[in-house]
């Protein structure tokens, strides 16, 4: 573990957060039903990440998660592996009918989350992708779609280890193949 946090915090690490719950939610509806379930403001513009929970009615905290705004009604709800049903359901029993054309759907087993996370973590992805992930292009709790050999990955600015980084959401099928280009690169 000593040999891990110091090469995240020196390095470059990859880790394997596939795990992570991730829920679509899409509609005119979308915003209202989130800005309701949070404790943030998640209306910010499309490509923003926002750190966020979900409270009870007595303000406890229910859930600990990030909301990523894909487009003006398009949203994806990003979840500890442990609460994918929890969050999930939370979700479902909060749309009413004010709540008008909500879709929401459980695309966990859809993409895979590699955790590319270091100081150097920006050197290795830039081996891997044409696409400009400088601090200017791609800020912090930004997410951009990026391309890494023909593969569309949703690049999403944030490191919860105190270092620069990035998750990854890969569609399964192109997983593998990214992470060998990263290891390879890093």
């Amino acid at each position: 573990m000593g040999d891990e946090h110091k090469a995240t915090r020196e390095g470059v690490t990859l880790f394997d957060l596939t795990s992570f719950g991730k829920i679509d939610v899409k509609g005119k509806g979308a915003l209202p039903l989130l800005q309701r379930l949070t404790d943030s403001d998640i209306n910010k513009p499309v490509g923003s990440a926002v750190y966020t929970q979900f409270l009870n009615t007595h303000g406890g905290i229910e859930s600990d998660l990030t909301v990523t705004r894909l487009g003006d009604d398009h949203f994806w709800v990003i979840t500890g592996s442990g609460f994918i049903a929890n969050d999930l359901a939370r979700i479902e029993m909060h749309v009413d009918e004010k709540d008008e054309d909500v879709w929401i759907r459980d695309i966990t087993q859809e993409y895979a989350c590699l955790a590319l996370w270091g100081p150097k973590s920006r050197a290795v992805l830039e081996k891997i992708t044409t696409s400009d992930v400088s601090n200017e292009a791609h800020p912090y709790l930004q997410t951009k779609l990026i391309n890494i050999n023909g593969a569309k990955v949703y690049a999403q600015r944030v490191s919860y280890a105190g270092e620069l980084g990035w998750e990854l959401y890969i569609p399964n099928n192109r997983a593998t193949m990214v992470w060998d280009m990263l290891i390879e690169a890093g």
